[in-house]
């Protein structure tokens, strides 16, 4: 894409790019707010005992099962909005989520702009995969033959709706 916006303002350069890619940048903001803040709950949740995957998408926290109380289980967290009202017990990392960012929850807005917006929607903060099964290791034909890692297993499992499987496989490979 280009475009010419010499002399403009940043707003009108946003509003002169393609509706889809406006929309891509709110969602994009919004998801690393959410996952900021979500972050910051579980190493709260998991003192000490968090499992921390590095990667060129940014940390990610997973905490231990006996270290998510009963009552987080089904617990949700909404995606960041103006008009959102952050709750315990995720209002300190959003909030913090926010700060780091140099933002407050009713700046979630892109002024002169009618659309894109920051929606909310409520998202589960964990997720249980079910109907886990493991197949037997097997030499892995597309590793080099150098390659510590020479060997792979199939494994299947279930999510619900709205989860990610590559995060439960950075989990699993933790």
């Amino acid at each position: 894409i280009q475009i010419h916006a010499s002399g403009g303002t940043f707003i009108e350069a946003y509003a002169a790019l393609p509706h889809t890619t406006q929309s891509l940048t709110v969602e994009a903001n919004q998801s690393h707010l959410w996952n900021t803040a979500a972050r910051n709950l579980t190493h709260h949740i998991a003192t000490n005992e968090e499992i921390v995957a590095d990667d060129d998408f940014g940390e990610m926290v997973f905490a231990p099962f006996h270290t998510i109380t009963e009552n987080l289980h089904a617990a949700t967290m909404p995606m960041p909005a103006r008009g959102v009202e952050p709750q315990p017990p995720w209002a300190d990392a959003m909030h913090a989520a926010l700060e780091s960012e140099g933002l407050r929850m009713d700046q979630l807005t892109i002024p002169h702009v009618r659309r894109p917006a920051f929606r909310t929607a409520d998202r589960p903060l964990f997720a249980a995969a079910t109907q886990v099964s493991f197949g037997a290791t097997q030499r892995d034909e597309l590793a080099s033959p150098r390659s510590p890692n020479r060997s792979k297993r199939e494994v299947s499992f279930t999510l619900p709706r709205g989860s990610y499987a590559t995060v439960l496989l950075r989990a699993m490979g933790q």
